[in-house]
């Protein structure tokens, strides 16, 4: 009786009583759901509607089992671009899958299906998997799964256990860590962001240069806050007013390339402006950092954001069918990460953008056309 009166007495001394998991925070589905949420409602996964189409069956099918073994319910969205796994119990699952739509809308509005008659109809692409995973050990437990089904991933899966979540594109999922421990700071809604834009590069687009993909996952998270959390493959530790600066220091360094704001010439500097070169861009690869080639490659990629949608997504496309036609003529195996050289690349974006392209694109970013953050000094 005490304790009641004491806690009836909290508001009126300003002080705030300590809320439950569930208060004020509206939920994705009850915390019992089993199933997939389709429009609103949850549906047992042998009553899912085949109206959804071929590629969200597919989806499903894949992720039931996990779903059934760690007590997870899965989320379709409207669009049928993705499927959200997650914990029926997450108060924050109703704010994850609004954050999944809104990245998938950002990104259909800068980079829409192409318009080459040769590319997939979009009713045919793969609904891409978002596993969001509690700790390490439930990510391990995933990969058991993934591995049992699909053998060949024994190797690559030893690698992904030591990593925070992990992207894979046969299957097309990825799996969002909700807090590694190793991690001092860490961000999922910005992981999230990140590995789904880049997921979804993959599904509407295949295979493009490491640089681009991940670019776009940057500027994903860009949008968000105009900081960037993901720096896969970095070992040294991250410094707090470093996930806001990318803006600035790329602005700063094409500024002083290009001669807008850098060193002037009555101080005795006399260079030729000096874009950023493709072949710096192509230093930024999947499985290895590299810092400079990183902060350029998400620069270039925010130009190309800022074109035409149209524009760009065609140009995606003949990227696609660029490194289809080197691969066909790479003496077999092709490695999986086989990449079009740095020259390839830039000889297939001025067919759309120029021979300048990357003149242009460095007098924009040099312009302070990226926003920019209000967390570090200008």
């Amino acid at each position: 009786m005490l304790a009641t009166t004491l806690l009836a007495l909290l508001p009126l001394l300003g002080i705030p009583a300590a809320q439950g998991p569930e208060d004020g925070i509206p939920s994705l589905v009850p915390a019992d759901a089993r199933g997939v949420l389709i429009d609103g409602a949850v549906v047992a996964f042998d009553k899912v509607p085949a109206a959804v189409g071929k590629a969200a069956l597919a989806a499903i099918e894949q992720a039931r089992p996990w779903c059934e073994r760690a007590g997870k319910v899965a989320a379709l969205d409207g669009k049928g671009r993705f499927l959200l796994v997650v914990d029926p119990k997450d108060k924050r699952a109703l704010r994850r899958y609004e954050a999944a739509v809104e990245t998938a809308n950002w990104f259909d509005a800068r980079l829409p299906a192409p318009s080459q008659a040769d590319a997939a109809k979009e009713a045919d692409l793969a609904c891409a998997i978002v596993h969001i995973v509690r700790d390490e050990g439930e990510q391990g437990l995933l990969l058991d799964q993934i591995v049992a089904k699909q053998t060949t991933l024994k190797e690559w899966s030893k690698t992904a256990r030591k990593k925070p979540g992990f992207v894979l594109y046969e299957p097309l999922l990825i799996a969002v860590l909700l807090k590694p421990k190793s991690a001092v700071r860490w961000n999922a809604e910005h992981d999230m962001a990140n590995r789904l834009a880049q997921l979804l590069v993959e599904r509407r687009f295949g295979a493009q240069p490491d640089w681009l993909c991940l670019g776009v996952g940057w500027c994903a998270e860009w949008r968000m806050d105009a900081e960037i959390h993901c720096f896969p493959n970095r070992m040294d530790a991250v410094q707090r007013a470093e996930h806001g600066a990318w803006g600035n220091e790329i602005r700063r360094e094409c500024a002083k390339r290009m001669k807008l704001g850098g060193v002037s010439e009555a101080e005795g500097d006399k260079r030729e402006p000096a874009p950023i070169l493709s072949i710096e861009l192509s230093a930024c690869r999947r499985g290895k950092w590299n810092g400079d080639g990183s902060r350029r490659a998400f620069g270039v990629t925010s130009w190309f954001l800022d074109q035409k949608p149209d524009l760009v997504a065609d140009l995606l496309h003949d990227l696609r069918r660029a490194r289809e036609a080197l691969a066909r003529a790479t003496t077999p195996p092709v490695p999986d990460d086989l990449e079009l050289p740095p020259e390839e690349i830039e000889k297939v974006v001025a067919t759309r953008f120029g021979a300048n392209w990357l003149v242009d694109a460095s007098k924009w970013i040099a312009e302070g056309r990226i926003p920019q953050s209000m967390s570090v000094a200008k």
